[in-house]
């Protein structure tokens, strides 16, 4: 995986995550939402081991970024949790909006049991954020976008745009609508929009991961949980 600019950082190139990186990722988010539901329902949980590179493990336990975990039945939203900033190393922030988002999304029951094997997991890796002016500065199916008014915030990521077919401008509105703002208060001077470009994939999307498959980690511990989950955003 490629380092990814500082956020203030004048370094525009994104970085790529090579497929096993991805696999890797997308075993992490399963094993950790399999796990969590398994204890929520006071189940021992089924876990099947995979091999995976030791180099790949620390490569995601030392790299930290934003990013969002979204769960999806026959393609409806089930849950979907993450960070706008770099608060973990990839690997655990991966872990933790996972287990967020199978049992605490607001919008949704917790995630069951016999819902596992039908869950499609997707995540979306964060570039840093950038303040823009308006929609003249979104392009579609690059940019998610965050709007920011005092202490109302709202978050669209990159592929809700193209999925729902927005234009910049439906975007932008969607985006303040999501923060419980009026459709059109990106306009106001007291708010701010940010836009940022992300990585994503999923268990569609690659094909060589096993549905059932899970990782087993030896001593991933995961760091700074109290303040993550402070900063939890729903999608």
């Amino acid at each position: 995986m490629q380092h990814q600019p500082s956020p203030g950082s004048d370094a525009v190139s994104p970085f790529s995550l090579t497929d096993e990186e991805k696999r890797c990722l997308l075993g992490l988010a399963r094993d950790a939402i399999v796990e969590a539901v398994a204890r929520a329902s006071a189940k021992p949980s089924e876990v099947n081991a995979q091999s995976v590179n030791a180099e790949i493990l620390a490569t995601l336990a030392e790299i930290s970024a934003g990013v969002f975990v979204s769960l999806h039945i026959n393609d409806a939203l089930r849950g979907c949790i993450g960070y706008l900033d770099a608060l973990q190393p990839l690997r655990a922030a991966v872990q933790d909006t996972a287990k967020a988002a199978a049992l605490r999304d607001p919008r949704f029951d917790p995630v069951r049991e016999d819902e596992l094997q039908d869950i499609d997991i997707e995540i979306s890796v964060l570039l840093p954020l950038e303040l823009i002016s308006g929609p003249d500065d979104i392009s579609i199916g690059r940019d998610g976008l965050m709007i920011r008014c005092g202490k109302q915030q709202g978050v669209l990521l990159p592929q809700v745009a193209v999925r729902a077919e927005f234009e910049a401008i439906s975007f932008i509105e969607h985006t303040c609508l999501k923060a419980g703002l009026p459709k059109d208060a990106w306009k106001l001077p007291e708010c701010e929009v940010f836009r940022f470009k992300a990585e994503v994939f999923g268990e569609k999307s690659i094909k060589s991961l096993p549905r059932s498959a899970s990782l087993n980690l030896r001593g991933g511990a995961e760091s700074n949980t109290s303040h993550a989950k402070a900063s939890e955003t729903k999608e």
